[in-house]
């Protein structure tokens, strides 16, 4: 334990609730609101997807708290333990596992109603969709909400996340002290986190963020002006459509996607749109900045190498797509890595994480197994130092577990053998994440049409069903629901997320009893009320008039999952990768196991050549920053630098915070 029980102390104070409270009201508006609303796909998104699990939206609101509990309303002087509640519960607020996952369930679900789903909708529960003359209104708008009729829609989200949401943070707290008090592993996002929440500290009787003359405080509110004029071009941009706009992530800011239609598709078409991978966001160079330098040299090189080498080499090679005249991908990388014989994002995105966290299971077996035995002989001040007992983590745990089962094989009609199935599978993909929170910062995209193949292996097995034949509980229905179910979810699951908020409480000495129930408290807040703002813009707005019919398979649901080879058994080739994925990244993490002087990090792969390649660009660049950082000036300069970076992170959220504002206020006062 990095402190005694003596040191701990209780941020859980009603002042702290109150301004969590509502600072998850807030953030759920403005993100489910602002996001179906604006123009402008990215600007108001900041903390989700995009950003790679940045906890750019707690950092946020960290620092409004700061600002009026410590500086404005002097007299309340929030103590850094209340600060640490906050902001863990902000955390659990900007996951896009809420409001983007709302967006993403709504119109999937409604769009099962369409003409063109009927062979899906023939096996979807009633329960689970409103009847057709309650959805279709909901496509143009202009009504009022029929609550009772969507009442049992709305009941399934809410019951379904929440049940994702506990099982999550009960495996978080299994892995907690581990990972935290004896492995020591740095979350590097949780950095910006820490770093704010100690300018609430006093320094010669006021707060160290106005206390100018300390310097870390002059730095940081540079960084908040870097950050800030970064992004104002964009609000200039709203108001004059004229002014220049640097879109920092080319591939949805600058409403860029390549189009290679009709021409020819080789490494000269392709490499000249490579910009289109680009991310390079300053508050994610600026957050990538705190990330371990092992890890951005494996990232950035990673990228580097996989985007401008390898492709001339497997040109050289004589290596060609698979298919002519392919259009909308993210990036020119993303889809010359899924096209080519080399399909290294399959690889790593897929079997890469899987990897990891089958790694994971292994290299923590014993702590796991000794945490079982905590069950009959539990220790001395182990509720208190944990949150929880061993013996009350893992019943919960099971229990949730048992519930998820029982809901999937009831209410959403799954084969038993599929449900247990995709629960285990999702476990292990939770474990890889988690390794990838507490080493590099970003936890990977779950992009799950990486990992259909090997799902509908088990809807295969689970159904007995080949070819497929109608039957109570059809292969294609399950198939069809298990991304909304469990795809985007996970992309900022709550096991990673909760597990950061526990590393700041740990360096701010707060009770873990504390985010427990600041994290149950937040997670039914943010589920209810990004389903009720969901329904709501929908019936009011229109969801073929908002920006969210491309998103959640509003379109021909059914046309993807017919288009399988040989019914449902999962593509061989992409198996194939994944293995080869699977194997590299476990042979990686042996070698730095075994040889410290190892360069290359697993991790760091997995960021730079899976899905979150296009952050590739930001942590290369961050790793020529950092290197010449501690080849200037040592781990001082470095350390003096981190209030710069975080600045830039708050400031680049406020502004982005008022551009979505105006860009909606515009949106709405031309039409949608």
């Amino acid at each position: 334990m990095s402190e005694s029980l003596s040191e701990l102390r209780s941020g859980l104070t009603p002042r702290a609730l109150a301004f969590g409270i509502l600072w998850v009201f807030i953030a759920t508006l403005w993100q489910t609101v602002f996001w179906g609303l604006s123009t402008v796909p990215i600007g108001n998104m900041p903390g989700a997807e995009q950003l790679t699990g940045m906890p750019t939206v707690a950092v946020f609101f960290a620092f409004v708290t700061i600002m009026i509990g410590n500086v404005l309303l002097s007299k309340m002087r929030f103590t850094v333990q209340e600060h640490t509640v906050v902001y863990a519960m902000m955390l659990l607020a900007g996951a896009p596992v809420g409001f983007y996952q709302g967006w993403f369930y709504l119109t999937a679900l409604f769009g099962w109603r369409r003409p063109a789903n009927n062979e899906v909708l023939a096996w979807v529960p009633s329960h689970l969709i409103p009847p057709k003359e309650v959805v279709d209104p909901a496509l143009t708008g202009g009504v009022a909400v029929p609550w009772g009729e969507v009442s049992g829609f709305m009941t399934t989200f809410v019951v379904m996340y929440l049940l994702w949401g506990f099982y999550g943070l009960f495996s978080a707290l299994i892995l907690r002290r581990q990972l935290i008090e004896v492995e020591r592993a740095p979350f590097p996002y949780a950095t910006p986190g820490i770093e704010l929440i100690r300018q609430s500290e006093e320094a010669d009787g006021k707060p160290r963020i106005i206390n100018f003359s300390i310097r870390g405080t002059k730095v940081l509110w540079v960084g908040i002006l870097v950050g800030f004029i970064c992004y104002l071009p964009w609000l200039l941009n709203a108001l004059a459509p004229e002014i220049f706009v640097v879109p920092w992530s080319y591939t949805w800011e600058g409403g860029f996607f390549f189009n290679l239609d009709g021409a020819p598709i080789n490494l000269w078409t392709i490499l000249p749109q490579v910009m289109g991978c680009f991310w390079l966001n300053p508050e994610l160079i600026a957050f990538a900045y705190m990330v371990p330098a092992d890890i951005l040299l494996s990232a950035g090189w990673g990228w580097f190498i996989f985007t401008w080498i390898v492709p001339i080499i497997e040109d050289a090679l004589a290596i060609t797509p698979k298919a002519a005249g392919w259009s909308h991908c993210y990036s020119p990388y993303w889809f010359y890595g899924m096209s080519h014989g080399i399909r290294h994002a399959l690889a790593f995105d897929w079997g890469g994480v899987l990897g990891l966290g089958v790694a994971m299971v292994f290299l923590n077996a014993r702590y796991l197994s000794n945490t079982i035995k905590r069950i009959f002989a539990p220790e001395a001040g182990e509720a208190e130092r944990n949150g929880m007992t061993y013996r009350a983590m893992w019943i919960a745990l099971i229990i949730t577990f048992v519930l998820f089962f029982i809901f999937l094989t009831s209410w959403a009609s799954w084969s038993p053998i599929m449900a247990l199935f995709v629960l285990i599978y999702m476990q292990i993909y939770f474990f890889g994440q988690t390794y990838m929170k507490a080493e590099a910062g970003p936890q990977e995209w779950y992009w799950y049409w990486y990992t259909d193949d090997f799902v509908s292996a088990a809807v295969v097995f689970g159904t007995a069903k080949f070819p497929l034949s109608p039957g109570p509980q059809s292969a294609l229905y399950e198939f069809a629901l298990y991304p909304y179910m469990f795809g985007y979810p996970s992309s900022c699951a709550i096991q990673c997320t909760s597990l950061e908020g526990f590393k700041v409480a740990d360096a701010t000495k707060t009770r873990p009893r504390d985010l427990i129930i600041a994290y149950g408290i937040t997670m039914p807040i943010v589920y209810i009320l990004t389903i009720v703002f969901c329904v709501w813009m929908a019936y009011t707005f229109g969801i073929t008039r908002l920006r969210t019919p491309n998103w959640g398979g509003f379109g021909n649901t059914a046309a993807s999952f017919y288009d399988r080879p040989a019914g449902y058994l999962p593509d061989a080739e992409k198996i194939q990768f994944f293995a080869w994925g699977f194997i590299a990244t476990i042979l990686l993490l042996i070698l730095r196991m075994r040889f410290v002087w190892f360069p290359v990090h697993p991790a760091g792969i997995v960021v730079g050549v899976g899905a979150d390649v296009k952050a590739g660009p930001a942590f290369w660049v961050a790793w020529f920053l950092k290197y010449i950082t501690l080849k200037v000036g040592g781990t001082a300069l470095y350390e003096r630098v981190v209030p710069f970076a975080v600045g830039v992170g708050v400031g680049a959220v406020l502004l982005r915070i008022i551009h979505a504002a105006v860009v909606t206020g515009i949106t709405l006062s031309i039409g949608l």
